[in-house]
């Protein structure tokens, strides 16, 4: 079988020393291995000292956001109407526009639901 530092031709070399010579190592060490994160991101290096600075991020809602003021309002809608509303008009960061929207929304919503437990129970 021939090396794979022999200097024939492409065309005169058989299979097996074509083979041998596409897998011979074309550098001397091969590179150190960074394994990826979950999403593709590079791994933890666990050789480097993090630099964290604290904040008020958790990265969850928190009390005061809009994603959770919205939330009540639509359990307590959900729950007993009333309460939805009362939440939606008492909340000062909610522009009029978007109240009036939404409560116009939340009465044909319950309109719309009396009206089929009325003709549910005629049947």
């Amino acid at each position: 079988m021939a090396s794979a530092g022999n200097n024939k031709p492409a065309s005169e070399l058989t299979k097996e020393e074509r083979l041998e010579r596409a897998l011979a190592p074309k550098m001397a060490e091969l590179p150190e291995n960074q394994p990826k994160g979950l999403l593709g991101d590079p791994g933890l290096n666990v050789g480097k000292i993090d630099e964290f600075e604290p904040d008020l991020n958790a990265g969850i809602s928190q009390e005061n956001d809009m994603p959770v003021l919205w939330m009540a309002i639509l359990l307590g809608y959900l729950i007993f109407f009333v309460p939805g509303f009362v939440i939606l008009w008492m909340s000062k960061r909610v522009p009029i526009r978007t109240k009036v929207i939404a409560s116009a929304v939340m009465a044909i919503a319950a309109v719309a639901f009396l009206l089929y437990l009325r003709l549910r129970t005629r049947v």
